[in-house]
């Protein structure tokens, strides 16, 4: 796969939403699928599904790639959305060249704090729903590379945020929308360190 096809990828794993408006399997699978009928080149769907065999032990039926996908988010418990994200980051971590790198930490650690920039005492729009579907989609906790992202401290308040959202402490209020005091706190921590 080349930078540009890598490049567009990673910005599509982390800003689904700007490229379909519904995020979910039918609209994620049909974006790849055109991208790479438009491009004539399926690379990113043979290599993910190679990658989710070797690393996951999950095999490849009539399904394809999306069948491994819903076989491994069954299996972890996760939305389907979510594990396609995180094994997504995972692939390019795991396959990109180094000259990657450096632009794939940046869009993550960007739509990060932008996730945290989110947490806000009198509310924001886009702190929802969508945002813990987007929180845990990036939140690689599993993966020693997400760690080497942040400074120690950074990783602190990233994993004690985390821990909230695992929790389901995430919506002081249900109906608004607002944010629990701990998280308003670990953001406030947040801030401070940057």
């Amino acid at each position: 796969m080349n930078r540009d096809n890598e490049v567009l990828f990673l910005r599509f794993i982390t800003r689904t939403g700007m490229y379909i408006t519904i995020q979910d399997k039918d609209n994620i699978v049909s974006f790849i699928n055109g991208y790479e009928a438009g491009s004539r080149n399926n690379e990113f769907s043979e290599s993910i599904k190679k990658f989710i065999l070797e690393k996951f032990r999950v095999q490849s039926g009539s399904t394809g790639w999306p069948g491994q996908i819903q076989m491994l988010s069954e299996k972890l418990s996760l939305s389907w959305e979510v594990t396609f994200k995180r094994v997504a980051l995972e692939f390019f971590i795991n396959t990109t060249a180094n000259n990657l790198q450096e632009e794939l930490d940046q869009l993550l650690k960007t739509r990060i704090r932008t996730l945290i920039e989110r947490i806000n005492k009198s509310g924001d729009i886009w702190f929802n729903d969508r945002w813990v579907e987007e929180w845990l989609s990036l939140c690689c906790f599993i993966s020693d590379w997400f760690k080497l992202l942040w400074t120690p401290e950074e990783f602190r308040i990233i994993e004690s945020l985390d821990h909230e959202v695992s929790k389901n402490n995430i919506f002081a209020d249900k109906e608004s929308k607002l944010p629990t005091n701990e998280l308003i706190k670990l953001r406030g921590e947040y801030d401070s360190l940057v």
